[in-house]
């Protein structure tokens, strides 16, 4: 192992014990702004970001996401290429890079032959979530944190890199989880589930010093108390309207930001756009989804007036949508309106 990753790793070390770091403040140039296309690279979606999507004119960045077994398919041991293939992109076409890995149903194999717990995520909407870790399990906790010193010790302070999208402990997806059978497992808390999730904060603040970082909320699921508190967390221990980390709706359309089930549900959300934090929202179904019968992303004009009204700074718009003829006047003009 190298010097720069051994103080890496020693700086994300002295953060989880210490009870606070002051980090440093991002570079100005890096700071999220403007549109992101999205990209999602699987063990079946294995094609890297391309020119056609980094090229569009309202385009200000790449937002890269895949997953933890992905990259580190043995412990110890980094494939970079995805990501280092996103930030070629980003460089050639004068654009941002950014970057999410995920664990939950991505972390490896070799993670659980180390001893890490698991258990059955169960299912929603009908599909299975898979397996998944115990969020405060320690190995599980350990290995992720090496990964995080890994992961910050190439791409921390780059300016070319506009942020770093956080993965909570045991998602199933990218943004926060809290199935039903998690609250089943008998050592289960929700000062413990709390606390975990300021711990998985701490961890990428310890490994990504300078580099903004985002944290994804949905409205599915009793996540109301927990999103409130984190919230609360992240002002308290970064201030008010910090530009360390945002909060980030990944549910956005023509009528809401958080993609609830229903509208009391989105309602009951408000409250957190208004607390002193920045933030910026993923799109939610658009043209891939909509050939399928999924409308649930509506009009993208009204979408961008909803957008600009709750103070959004960037938006996250998958690759399809910034491919797609029809979205791209009223992407173009959101990006005008976020250059003002």
């Amino acid at each position: 192992m190298n010097s720069r990753r051994i103080h890496a790793l020693i700086a994300t070390m002295v953060f989880a014990l210490a009870p606070a770091v002051t980090a440093s403040a991002p570079a100005k140039d890096s700071i999220p702004k403007g549109i992101y296309a999205l990209f999602h690279v699987d063990s079946k979606r294995t094609g890297l970001p391309g020119d056609d999507a980094a090229s569009k004119p309202f385009v200000t960045g790449i937002a890269t996401r895949t997953y933890w077994n992905l990259i580190e398919r043995k412990e110890g041991e980094f494939d970079w290429t995805t990501f280092d293939a996103t930030l070629a992109l980003a460089k050639r076409h004068a654009r941002h890079a950014a970057f999410r890995v995920m664990n939950g149903i991505g972390t490896p194999d070799w993670v659980y032959a180390a001893g890490a717990r698991r258990y059955d995520a169960g299912e929603w909407q009908g599909k299975s979530k898979g397996i998944v870790p115990v969020p405060w399990d320690p190995v599980f906790n350990d290995k992720w944190r090496r990964f995080l010193a890994a992961f910050g010790a190439r791409y921390d302070a780059n300016p070319a890199v506009a942020y770093i999208a956080m993965s909570m402990p045991a998602g199933a997806w990218a943004e926060l989880f809290y199935p039903k059978t998690l609250r089943e497992l008998p050592d289960y808390t929700y000062p413990k589930w709390k606390e975990t999730h300021q711990r998985f904060i701490g961890y990428y603040a310890g490994a990504f010093k300078t580099t903004p970082l985002t944290l994804a909320l949905s409205g599915h699921g009793p996540l109301q108390q927990l999103v409130s508190d984190i919230t609360d967390y992240i002002v308290a221990e970064y201030g008010p309207h910090n530009a360390r980390v945002y909060i980030q709706a990944n549910g956005w359309s023509d009528h809401g930001v958080m993609g609830a089930p229903t509208p009391d549900i989105e309602a009951s959300f408000a409250p957190i756009w208004e607390k002193p934090l920045r933030h910026g929202f993923q799109q939610i179904a658009g043209v891939a989804w909509a050939k399928r019968g999924d409308h649930r992303m509506g009009d993208q004009t009204k979408a961008n007036d909803l957008f600009l009204r709750l103070r959004g700074e960037y938006a996250e718009i998958y690759d399809a949508d910034v491919l797609a003829d029809e979205c791209h006047l009223p992407l173009q003009q959101l990006a005008n309106a976020l250059r003002r």
